[in-house]
């Protein structure tokens, strides 16, 4: 199956977000997923009454004195018959008060119908009919599962996730159903052994029973994967490992590779139940495999060592896309790369093309992380290798999703070149992807891609005097947000939100008012409602830095100096996560934006110290935006600090700081003359404020 995971990367000093498709599968069988009785009318009806009495706000007693027109004082003495409706204590209220009460608050016949209907069912029978049933019902479903606070989640996401735990559910069941055929095997086979030894064949009772041991084995450990199915339902993935390592390491006494078999289908249900909820799934799910591969290596079974690895990376990966550094991010390149040794191009060509997919995937992370562009490099041929299978006549999803994928590498790569071609050939690659992934077939995958599109046409519209790119991305993340909605995908809704801002905010920068700017910034805040530090530091980190770059635009054309100041903060706020050994590159970004908006602070401050700062954070980006590595942006922090110079001379008076403002500007200017026509008209108008200085 396919799952979306994330895309970060920093252009011209606005961070942006997008996402690559992971083809995440492996060659490992494994089937799994009771509940209680239904609630009674009585209760769901009770329920109801408390909807409709709250929708109406009306008090107990006040409808107690609908109900009982005839009863004196009813709102007092009948309030308490109207409680215990509520909270379900009359398991089957009488007729004519269903009745009243149904009258009194606007309750439908066929509302009544449909809870005496649902009464009926069973909760496994619910599972099967979620889009019938009412907001309440679903809440008190979702509590079986012991899902946390369902009343807090949208009507979206509580149909979601009840949806996927019915379809845990339903491979739980047939695990548990399947342990009757098991039983009955082993009384057949002790049968078969009793008569066996009637006839004093002993080698025969010897070989039944021997069967015998084999198939208790199997039970015992089915049934501990049907505990394990069970705990999962519930949300307890480490009971559930903890039952699954118990259940593989029965079969070492009948097979000494059955418990690496075992472990690399427990494994899969351990990740696959990672891709569906929150938790440490995947983290258990990498040291079951991981456990697995210390006990089997290629020449006992190539196959399952084979699917051993990519089921570790693909465990790896995720995690290593959630955390800093680019630990875990080598070891998935190291498990995919070592089963392409067995599944080959020859012998398994789709299952090959998935693999070097993932090992792109895995390389594409990296490469964004580091200061060269070699990772980079290899995940663009990764991609185009995939695609020698995945193609369009043949898999036109996989095809479409590798497309999307190299779109995501060369933009990547494009952004730290001073050319356009790449970015050219990722706009290619977006749009190529988008003719099967189209808004109707999945929509949430279209949403994705046209966002990826968006990004690489900002990219390119930063680089133009004109701004038709720019309206063109900024199309694209609107069209995107048809999908894209906070109650749906609430981390896609922000990362097209902020990327939608930086789109606004490159428009607002080349216009003289200040409206795109302030939806800009709008759009920055509504992302950090569900970017937040805690659940995503590094986007949380992202969407402070373009916050940070918003305010210092509009601080620009204020007199006053409030909003420079919280661009200050925003940034050394992002600097709590961006930090130089995790993301280098990102943390220079930052620096790079800290040390623009001092100086502007600075030119609006008697003394020198603002600049002098601002001088200092500029120079700390420039130990990772260097020339050989990010041309481009090399040239921003070069004009930078021209611009800091500048400032400086003007309050010291001090023609050596001109010599270096000008040596600077036309460092600058020397980079963005091959691509960047917009940032050469910039800097050389940077450079005729240098030479008026000195007349």
């Amino acid at each position: 199956m396919f799952i979306a995971l994330g895309k970060i990367g920093m252009v011209a000093g606005r961070q942006k977000s997008g996402k690559s498709f992971d083809r995440v599968g492996i060659s490992c069988a494994w089937s799994w997923g009771k509940l209680g009785n239904s609630d009674s009318f009585g209760a769901a009806f009770g329920r109801l009454m408390k909807r409709k009495r709250a929708e109406m706000r009306i008090t107990q007693g006040q409808l107690a004195a609908m109900i009982y027109p005839d009863i004196e004082n009813a709102a007092e003495t009948r309030k308490g018959d109207i409680s215990k409706l509520e909270n379900g204590k009359v398991a089957n209220p009488n007729t004519n008060t269903i009745s009243k009460i149904a009258k009194a608050l606007g309750i439908t016949d066929e509302e009544i119908d449909t809870l005496h209907k649902q009464a009926q069912m069973s909760p496994a029978e619910q599972l099967d009919n979620l889009g019938t049933l009412p907001r309440d019902t679903l809440e008190l479903l979702a509590s079986r599962f012991e899902i946390e606070t369902p009343h807090a989640l949208s009507d979206y996401d509580l149909q979601s996730v009840l949806t996927k735990k019915a379809e845990e559910y339903r491979g739980y069941r047939a695990l548990v159903d399947g342990l009757d055929e098991r039983v009955a095997a082993i009384s057949n086979l002790k049968g078969a052994a009793q008569d066996a030894a009637e006839r004093l064949d002993f080698a025969q009772v010897e070989e039944l029973l021997s069967q015998v041991d084999k198939v208790e084995t199997e039970i015992a450990a089915e049934t501990k994967q049907a505990r394990a199915a069970n705990a999962l339902l519930r949300g307890r993935v480490q009971q559930a490992y903890d039952l699954l390592t118990v259940a593989a390491d029965s079969f070492a006494s009948i097979d000494a590779l059955e418990p690496s078999r075992r472990r690399c289908a427990y494994g899969n249900m351990l990740n696959e139940y990672n891709q569906h909820f929150a938790g440490d799934a995947s983290h258990l799910a990498a040291q079951m495999w991981g456990e697995a591969l210390k006990a089997v290596d290629r020449a006992d079974d190539a196959k399952i060592w084979a699917s051993l690895q990519v089921g570790f990376g693909n465990a790896v990966l995720i995690i290593g896309k959630r955390e800093k550094g680019t630990e875990r991010l080598e070891l998935a390149v190291g498990a995919y790369e070592a089963a392409l040794q067995v599944w080959t191009q020859d012998k398994v060509p789709l299952t090959w093309a998935m693999t070097q997919n993932n090992l792109g995937s895995a390389l594409l992370e990296m490469g964004k992380r580091e200061s060269g562009t070699e990772r980079l490099k290899l995940a663009v041929k990764a991609f185009e290798t995939a695609l020698q299978e995945h193609r369009q006549d043949r898999v036109p999803l996989d095809w479409a999703m590798t497309q999307n994928n190299l779109g995501c590498a060369l933009q990547e790569l494009g952004e730290r070149e001073n050319g356009t071609e790449r970015l050219e050939l990722a706009i290619d690659s977006f749009e190529a992807a988008l003719q099967e992934l189209t808004q109707d077939r999945v929509p949430l995958h279209w949403a994705m891609t046209q966002n990826n599109l968006g990004n690489a046409l900002r990219v390119l519209g930063e680089r133009e005097n004109n701004t038709a790119r720019l309206e063109l991305a900024v199309e694209a993340f609107t069209i995107a947000l048809q999908e894209h909605t906070q109650d749906k995908v609430p981390l896609d809704w922000a990362m097209t939100q902020n990327n939608l801002g930086i789109a606004l905010q490159e428009l607002g920068r080349r216009e003289y008012g200040t409206e795109r700017m302030e939806l800009a910034k709008e759009a920055y805040k509504s992302a950090l409602q569900e970017w937040t530090q805690n659940v995503v530091p590094l986007k949380w980190a992202m969407t402070q830095n373009n916050l940070g770059n918003v305010l210092h635009l509009l601080g620009k054309r204020e007199s006053s100096t409030a909003r420079l100041e919280l661009a200050v903060e925003a940034y050394e706020t992002s600097l709590q996560e961006r930090t130089q050994d995790s993301v280098p590159l990102d943390w220079a970004a930052t620096q790079n934006n800290l040390g623009n908006a001092l100086v502007t602070l600075g030119q609006r401050e008697s003394g020198t110290g603002q600049l002098l700062r601002a001088v200092g954070a500029i120079n700390s980006a420039l130990q990772e935006w260097t020339q050989d590595v990010v041309p481009l942006k090399w040239a921003r922090s070069q004009a930078s600090l021209g611009n800091a110079y500048i400032a400086l001379f003007d309050k010291d008076k001090d023609q050596a700081q001109l010599d270096k403002a000008e040596s600077h500007t036309r460092a600058a200017i020397a980079v963005f003359k091959e691509a960047a026509p917009y940032y050469t008209g910039l800097a050389e108008l940077q450079l005729k404020t240098i030479v008026a200085r000195r007349k």
